[in-house]
């Protein structure tokens, strides 16, 4: 007897041989699924011999590959200043990853989205932002557990808060009309950190006009001040 098969995903052995009166012979079949797409493979396999043929029929499948999750990063450090950052959520396997975030989530961490289904390779981009209003002055860690039907990942955030504090400078910091001139200006400036809140208090003299009493300057910014006068009135 003889088997001559012509899928290469069989591995079968032996594939010939002698059998006496009333014996047998005893053949081992391999399956190879590696390479081959996903799907159901049916073939007959055929046995020749010199006694008449025959054949065997075998079906297997390969299976879809199982979902896998994955991120784009581990750790996000906002720092002092960072506000947003994005967290790629992929499936990095086959067939449907269904993933869910399903921490306590701070009161001062905001997830866009804590929950989702991704097809094979497909990516969600989850956007992680981060509120320092009201908050004291320290460091804040928040530890986002992600679990999957492709497994479980952590993301841990981390942010910072700093008490910001203005500065102001004011130049020039005196005006001479002298016996001419009418109008000037003079530049508040905020050389500090936090945002500065100004204000020019009452009491202002009638023959003495100011363009602008009150404001505020985030870091870094300036504002310039006219001051006029009406000498008629003195």
């Amino acid at each position: 007897w003889s088997i001559n098969a012509s899928q290469n995903w069989l591995k079968i052995s032996p594939i010939n041989g002698e059998i006496g009166f009333e014996g047998n012979s005893i053949v081992t079949i391999n399956i190879v699924r590696q390479g081959l797409d996903v799907g159901k493979y049916t073939y007959a396999i055929p046995i020749l011999s010199n006694g008449g043929n025959g054949s065997v029929n075998v079906t297997m499948i390969v299976p879809e590959p199982a979902p896998l999750l994955s991120v784009s990063n581990n750790t996000y450090d906002f720092g002092t200043s960072v506000t947003e950052n994005s967290l790629n959520i992929k499936n990095n396997g086959g067939g449907t990853l269904t993933w869910n975030i399903n921490s306590t989530i701070p009161g001062w961490l905001k997830i866009s989205q804590t929950k989702g289904e991704l097809l094979a390779g497909n990516t969600s981009s989850v956007v992680i932002s981060v509120n320092r209003n009201d908050m004291k002055e320290g460091i804040y860690k928040a530890d986002l557990s992600i679990t999957s039907n492709g497994g479980n990942l952590s993301i841990i955030v981390t942010m910072t808060v700093k008490n910001l504090i203005p500065l102001m400078s004011v130049s020039p910091t005196s005006l001479n009309f002298d016996s001419e001139n009418t109008e000037k200006t003079f530049t508040i400036s905020n050389n500090g950190e936090g945002p500065l809140s100004w204000e020019i208090k009452p009491d202002i003299p009638e023959w003495l006009n100011i363009s602008q009493t009150n404001g505020e300057l985030k870091s870094g910014e300036k504002v310039s001040v006219k001051l006029s006068i009406n000498k008629e009135m003195l």
